[in-house]
């Protein structure tokens, strides 16, 4: 009588344990399961109902065009000061500002270009009236539009 008694109190702990690592692990692989869902979900939350992100989202292309027209104008003005003046010392500091400023229009046609391929998010409120992609390399010369 005893044995048996023991035999059920051992089998209810296993049974126990057993319940409880499936409950663990169980939730566990629920939540695995349905993170790409609920991420979709709160994506959506953020991007197509929050008017606030639309906008913000819209008026960041343009931040970032008219960055790369500032950009072009200060390569262009620089170029055309280098090609007028004799003085070693300007050239120096002008081709240092050139360098730089290659590498600022670099940098933001490469964000502008990357924001504007994210389909599900910022590019969903990709302005109609900006160009789709920046061209990937400097041209002398070279005017970027953002007007209306």
């Amino acid at each position: 009588m005893v044995k048996a008694g023991v035999g059920w109190f051992v089998g209810g702990v296993v049974l126990l344990f057993v319940v409880m690592l499936i409950g663990v692990f169980g939730f566990g692989w629920f939540q695995k399961g349905t993170a790409e869902f609920r991420g979709d979900v709160r994506e959506t939350e953020q991007v197509v109902v929050d008017p606030q992100y639309r906008v913000a989202a819209y008026q960041e292309f343009f931040q970032l065009c008219t960055g790369v027209q500032t950009a072009e104008a200060s390569i262009a003005a620089s170029t055309d000061e280098l090609s007028r003046t004799t003085d070693p010392d300007r050239r120096i500091q002008l081709e240092s500002n050139l360098s730089a400023g290659k590498t600022q229009w670099a940098n933001l046609v490469n964000q502008y270009n990357n924001k504007a391929m994210q389909d599900r998010t910022q590019a969903r409120y990709f302005p109609p009236n900006l160009p789709p992609q920046l061209g990937p390399v400097f041209r002398e010369g070279m005017r970027t539009t953002c007007a209306v």
